[in-house]
């Protein structure tokens, strides 16, 4: 009985993981450029799949298989992909997240002015073009048949990342603090929202008698929690710091 009790959860997820990986092949750009060897993988993970999830996975290659870029595009990736090569050789082969969206320019600096440069004063047809080699992140501006590899906007892509990573952090903290607290399995412990807040001092809101906090504005995370039937809610500055409740912690265990 306790070997069953283990083995069902063991095997969904097992199953979960296999959709997982055969969804993360599908959608990646490389899985039309290399049939043979991208696709024998997804077949080898897909024999782990039941017939429905065989039917998920193969509405999202039919999805997947829809989606190409125009000419102007398929030229506009190919010129980034050209600028970035001067810096790091890479194949189209090599990219994944591949993103690319049609923008204006304000001018011809393309979105990526350099101080004392002067510039046309018109507006570009152009496109942002996103994609990822490995961990290393590339940005690059394209428009009247020229790419710019704009390091201003990296940076902004790169304080984006590291915000959201602290978002992640800190949901993931928050639910492990609030099980010591209740005594109970993590698992009990759901993520109902998250929302970015200000406060106008480091109470955050919550302020306590005969307490002193540093002036605001202070922007921080609102974090919604529930465990079973009861609701909880953490407060946390952005930039870190320690969970704050304004109401007591109350037990979810059942009674008896």
């Amino acid at each position: 009985m306790n070997t069953q009790k283990i083995d069902r959860p063991f095997r969904r997820r097992s199953s979960l993981l296999a959709i997982a990986m055969a969804s993360a092949l599908v959608t990646n750009p490389a899985f039309a450029s290399e049939p043979d060897s991208t696709k024998g993988e997804l077949d080898s993970v897909m024999m782990g799949l039941n017939k429905e999830q065989k039917q998920k996975v193969v509405k999202a290659r039919e999805e997947q298989a829809k989606i190409g870029y125009s000419k102007e595009e398929e030229a506009a990736i190919n010129l980034a992909i050209s600028k970035v090569n001067e810096r790091t050789p890479v194949s189209r082969e090599e990219l994944t997240n591949l993103r690319i969206r049609s923008i204006q320019w304000p001018d011809s600096s393309l979105g990526c002015a350099e101080p004392g440069v002067e510039y046309l004063q018109k507006v570009v047809q152009g496109y942002l073009v996103n994609y990822n080699v490995a961990e290393e992140f590339y940005s690059v501006n394209v428009g009247d048949g020229r790419a710019i590899v704009c390091d201003r906007v990296n940076d902004f892509m790169l304080e984006r990342k590291q915000r959201a990573d602290s978002v992640i952090r800190s949901h993931r903290t928050a639910r492990l603090d609030l099980a010591e607290k209740l005594m109970v399995d993590p698992e009990l412990v759901k993520m109902n929202k998250i929302k970015v807040e200000t406060w106008a001092d480091s109470s955050l809101g919550c302020p306590q008698p005969g307490q002193q906090y540093k002036a605001g504005p202070i922007e921080g995370l609102k974090i919604n929690m529930t465990c079973r039937d009861k609701k909880y809610e953490y407060r946390v500055p952005l930039e870190g710091g320690e969970f704050i409740s304004c109401t007591e912690i109350i037990s979810c265990h059942e009674t008896e």
